[in-house]
This record gives C-alpha cells, sequence and structure tokens, in this order.
C-alpha cells in the first residue's frame, strides 16, 4: 500500500465563499437588532401621536423582522437556500434600496438628519447592497462541485428530514430566568434608542445588548437536554461524540470584545444542530462539570465507569466523530471502534485551533496526527496515515475500506470549513452504507 490509497477533498473554495457570506449574515443580523425595533417603535409612536407615517419607517419595520430571522438562522449552519428564496431576497433587498435612495433624496434635510430616519435609510441601503451579493454567491456556492465527491455542496448542506425531539431540559427554571433578564437588557437597549430618536438625539451605545446577548446564550446552556433523558424518549440509535476533555469549548461568563465570536456559535453546537436530525446526538460529561457546554446531551459518570458507557453507546450507535487528540484516552478510543470493527461508522474530526500562529497551529496538528497514527499502527490504515501529509489543513477523515482514507482539507481555518468537513464525511458514511446495501 503507498500515498495512492489516500482520496483528497479540497473544500478551500466553499470555504472561502462562506468567509465572504458568513460576515453578510452578522452586519445584517446586528443592523436589524437596531434598526427593525426602533422602526416599529418610532411608527407605534408616530400613531399615537397622530402624526404623519414615514415610508421610510414603513419598510424598515417590514422587512427588518424577516431579515432579522434570516440572518440569525444561518450563524450557526450551512443550510442552503432554493433559487426562488434567492431569487426572492434578492429583489426584494434591491427594491428596498431603490426605494430608500429615492425617498431619502427627495426628503427634507430637517426630516432626513433625524436619527430614526437617518437610520432606517441605512438599513435600506446596507441590505439592498449586500443581499443581492449574498444570494448570488450563495447560489453559486450551492452549485459548486466538491472535487471526488462528484457532488455540489448542495448536496451535503440540505436540511435533513428527520426530526430533532426535545425532552426534559437540565434547569428549565433558571433558563427561563436567565432569558428574562436577557430579553429585559435587549429591550432596555431598544427603548434606549427609541427614545433618543423621539428627542431627535443621537445614542451610539451598546452595552445593554452585549449583556442581554450573553445572559441568552448563558440561559441555553439551562436548556440543554439531559443524556439519559434524550436516550429514554428517541429510541433511535445514537450519534456518539468522543473528545478531550480539555477540548470542551471554554469561555464561561467571559464576554468577548470580538462580536463575531459572541455570536459565532461552537463547533459542536453547529454539529448537534445537524446530527439531532439523525439521532439523540450524546456525550460523556466533563468531570465536575456543574453547567455542560451547549451541543451534546451529555452524561457524567465515575472514575473508572464512562469506558464502559463509551463502549456501550459505540455498539449502538450509528455514527461515531471522535475528534483527534493527542491523549492517551482519545488514543484508547480510537482503538476501541477499530477493535470493535466499527469504522465503517467512524469520522475523525479535527478540533478548532486555538492560535492564529500557523507554525504553532501546524505543530498541534502533527501531535495529534501523530497520535492518530499511533493508534492506527497494527490497522490496515497504518501506511496510508503514515503518508497522509500535511497535517494543518486536514479538516476530517474518513477509513475506507481495504485501507483507504479519504482525507477532507481546507486552506482556511474558519469555524466554516471544519463544519463544512464533518458533514461531508457524514455524507460520505451514509454513501458507503448505502451502496453496501444489497
Amino acid at each position: 500500500m503507498n500515498a495512492s490509497s489516500i482520496h483528497e477533498i479540497n473544500i478551500s473554495q466553499p470555504s472561502f465563499f462562506y468567509l465572504i457570506i458568513r460576515p453578510i449574515h452578522y452586519l445584517v443580523f446586528l443592523i436589524s437588532t437596531g434598526a427593525a425595533p426602533v422602526a416599529m417603535g418610532l411608527l407605534l409612536w408616530r400613531l399615537w401621536k397622530g402624526l404623519p407615517i414615514n415610508t421610510l419607517l414603513v419598510a424598515c419595520a417590514a422587512l427588518g423582522p424577516w431579515l432579522l430571522v434570516y440572518s440569525f438562522r444561518r450563524l450557526s449552519t450551512l443550510r442552503g437556500a432554493a433559487t426562488w428564496q434567492l431569487v426572492t431576497l434578492a429583489v426584494t433587498s434591491a427594491a428596498a434600496f431603490a426605494f430608500a435612495e429615492a425617498s431619502y433624496s427627495r426628503m427634507p434635510s430637517s426630516e432626513a438628519d433625524l436619527p430614526g430616519n437617518s437610520d432606517a435609510y441605512m438599513f435600506l441601503i446596507v441590505v439592498g447592497v449586500l443581499l443581492p451579493i449574498q444570494s448570488a454567491l450563495q447560489w453559486w456556492l450551492q452549485r459548486t462541485m466538491l472535487p471526488t465527491l462528484e457532488a455540489p455542496v448542495s448536496t451535503v448542506t440540505t436540511e435533513p428530514s428527520g426530526a430533532a425531539i426535545r425532552v426534559r431540559s437540565i434547569s428549565p427554571v433558571k433558563g427561563c430566568l436567565f432569558a428574562g433578564f436577557g430579553l429585559l437588557f435587549l429591550a432596555l437597549q431598544t427603548l434606549a434608542e427609541l427614545s433618543a430618536a423621539i428627542l431627535e438625539r443621537e445614542y451610539d451605545k451598546s452595552l445593554f445588548f452585549y449583556i442581554g446577548i450573553v445572559l441568552l446564550f448563558r440561559s441555553r446552556r439551562y436548556f440543554q437536554a439531559d443524556a439519559d433523558a434524550l436516550l429514554s424518549v428517541d429510541r433511535r440509535p445514537p450519534v456518539l461524540l468522543l473528545r478531550s476533555f480539555a477540548d470542551d469549548a471554554k469561555g464561561g461568563w467571559r464576554l468577548s470584545w470580538n462580536i463575531w465570536r459572541l455570536l459565532d456559535y461552537s463547533l459542536e453546537l453547529r454539529l448537534a444542530r445537524h446530527f439531532t436530525h439523525y439521532g439523540p446526538f450524546v456525550a460523556v460529561g466533563t468531570p465536575n462539570e456543574g453547567l455542560p457546554q451547549i451541543g451534546a446531551a451529555r452524561k457524567s459518570f465515575g472514575e473508572g465507569e464512562w469506558q464502559d458507557a463509551v463502549l456501550t453507546w459505540a455498539k449502538s450507535a450509528q455514527l461515531i466523530s471522535i475528534f483527534i487528540g493527542s491523549t492517551h484516552w482519545v488514543n484508547w478510543e480510537v482503538s476501541q471502534v477499530v477493535s470493535l470493527n466499527l469504522t465503517d461508522r467512524l469520522i475523525l474530526l479535527t478540533p478548532e485551533s486555538r492560535t492564529w500562529l500557523p507554525w504553532r497551529h501546524n505543530a498541534t496538528m502533527a501531535e495529534r496526527i501523530a497520535t492518530l497514527t499511533k493508534a492506527l499502527a497494527n490497522t490496515p490504515w497504518r501506511e496510508s496515515m503514515a503518508n497522509i501529509g500535511d497535517a494543518g489543513n486536514i479538516r476530517a477523515i474518513v477509513l475506507a475500506k481495504d485501507g483507504n482514507v479519504i482525507v477532507i482539507r481546507s486552506m482556511l481555518r474558519s469555524r466554516d470549513s471544519y463544519h463544512l468537513g464533518a458533514l461531508i464525511a457524514h455524507h460520505l458514511i451514509l454513501r458507503q452504507r448505502k451502496n453496501a446495501q444489497p
């Protein structure tokens, strides 16, 4: 066996598309959170006072909620859209751009300078420019062919048909309290901006908004499903997540200065959004973890007990996803999956890098790949793994039959590249399973 048994899928091009599309979703979401509520509040205030209705505010209030939901739902997913949806989005936003430009140019300067009107105008201009670009890029991206896979990107990002089952949360009361306070701070932010618009003053502070977002994200951790409750209700074979506890998402209460990272969902939560449509997504809880991270439903075990639980779950799982690690226990998990002859349901994922320094990232990934190669030393994949090449751009690995290895690579280290790599690996597993059926 030689390096020819390595089949590569390069996803650098679609990752680049997502790198452009993602900021558009962020920008539209952030602008909509301020412009839409204020426009709706100003309309209600004008109706109450019997003042003339401003058409710019009407357009902003009508488009804002729709675009707010549209962009928010795409912050944690790579989901595609039908052509008619993209055309509708592009035409509507372009028409809003033309309407805003014509209305604002005819408006007296005394009215155009009012914060409410200028904010509505900027909102319509921004979405009118960005969303047609986003629609065109999304259409192009969905038709981009993936090498080796011989399928377009839309094949692996199509919304699954299975239903995600909801079960008892860890602490719904605490979750509701945090969510309530979060909504309160967002309401205070809107009220402050609305008051400034009515009083014809500028208001550029966003502290209440950031606090509200943090509290809402905190509340979601209390709504996380319990693994036992989920498995007792969802009888489908589980999707098992295995990883080093050191690779769990960090952050807690820390408020990042970067709003991009604040709103971007963790890779685990993105995977949960996908895999829960196929079955219960479960993982072993981190020891002494008071409040689990959002993502897989967790169950904690005592020292020396979790190994048996992993083996039990693995034998019944329809899919086993392992984040490649450099610790002994990750090595043990891979070895157990191989010894149980479960590699036909195994996808190996690389965790997100915690450094932007390329040399440090490459060194860390090389160490992880070396650990994986050691775990596969006495298997048919040993020679392929020895010739796997650059470890820094690997996003996912699938162990095919007869010692073949499929490697998914990306030159970009965006979260979308890791996410897309996992979806492609899952698609390959499903396709191999379908081809193996008589």
